[in-house]
């Protein structure tokens, strides 16, 4: 393993060298620590999902009230009383130079007698030279009713296919060096979470990447499991603020033999005018966040548009990251 690192760094120096291109020297620098060696662990990194989650610095554990539930806690989606199809464009860390990393999902959520039934396709992506992609599909149900304690007891399971592509230029295809042998994979693991909602208290968690799959192309590079646990609570209304909730979330992500990434987030939401408007803010010791939402519904039908502002503490070349979304939602009779 230590020869082929070896080899693969004097193969970028060499490609640096003789182009002179600060496109390909870019591609060169991420690549050098995008390659899953073992002592490296970039892969599907825990970057967060969904407007409202930004917004409230990604503590939606306990919330997951919307179609971005399955990537959250799947035990969510059964909160939805309505048909929801979600589209997401997140652009990461704008203003770093010569970097382009963006993030998109399309999710939907089913309602029915019989559970909900979620399915979502994501994109993550360093433009021209990395791609991420995640498929999930989510079942969710309440089983308060058989267990009997008096409020809903939801729990969720996905299934989740995992695959990373690294994108290669001319030159790069025609050098012959094995560590480009194979340039994808992808691989199979489950997501479970749990969603306790005592009167207006609401306690989640989920457990993501049960398995922890091997995607290294070639060596071993194991994706690490996630483990959140969130707690909110809803206030009653008072004066013009709706559904006041405050929200608190812990994530655990430990990759093989290196430091345990333990992160803690809080934040608060509320809304305006009949569920037409909505703030939220949060915060944690990487970034601060604010976001808003405009919700319209028209019959059976209605759409939400959710934008977050995310300003990270870390990193001072970059003006933040911006998140948007929009949701289109229809009621639909549960079969």
């Amino acid at each position: 393993m230590k020869t082929d690192y070896t080899d693969f760094k004097n193969m970028i120096t060499q490609i640096i060298i003789g182009k002179k291109n600060i496109f390909l020297a870019f591609f060169s620098i991420i690549t050098l620590y995008l390659v899953p060696f073992t002592c490296l662990y970039p892969a599907f990194q825990d970057t967060g999902w969904g407007v409202r989650a930004g917004g409230i610095a990604n503590s939606f554990t306990a919330i997951s009230d919307d179609a971005s539930a399955p990537l959250w806690n799947p035990a969510g989606i059964s909160q939805l009383e309505m048909f929801e199809a979600c589209f997401m464009y997140n652009k990461l860390f704008a203003g770093v130079d010569n970097v382009n990393l963006n993030q998109m999902y399309v999710s939907a959520v089913y309602p029915a007698e019989i559970g909900s039934f979620g399915i979502t396709v994501t994109d993550f992506s360093l433009w021209k030279y990395y791609k991420e992609n995640m498929f999930l599909m989510t079942y969710s149900n309440d089983f308060s009713e058989k267990i009997e304690l008096g409020f809903p007891i939801i729990a969720g399971l996905s299934l989740k296919y995992l695959s990373h592509t690294y994108i290669l230029d001319e030159r790069t295809i025609d050098i012959d060096d094995p560590v480009f042998d194979k340039i994808s994979k992808g691989v199979f693991t489950p997501d479970i979470g749990i969603l306790l909602k005592p009167y207006n208290f609401s306690l989640g968690v989920s457990v993501l990447n049960i398995l922890q799959p091997d995607i290294g192309l070639k060596t071993e590079d194991k994706v690490p499991m996630i483990i959140r646990f969130g707690t909110a609570y809803r206030f009653n209304d008072w004066y013009l603020f709706e559904n006041i909730t405050p929200t608190f979330d812990v994530s655990y992500r430990k990759p093989a033999d290196n430091n345990a990434d333990i992160k803690i987030s809080g934040g608060i939401e509320t809304w305006f005018s009949y569920h037409t408007f909505g703030v939220r803010m949060g915060g944690n010791d990487r970034e601060i966040t604010t976001g808003f939402s405009y919700n319209k519904t028209f019959g059976k039908s209605g759409f939400q548009i959710d934008y977050a502002f995310l300003f990270p503490l870390e990193l001072g070349d970059s003006s933040g990251s911006h998140r948007i979304s929009l949701t289109y939602k229809h009621f639909l009779e549960k079969r």
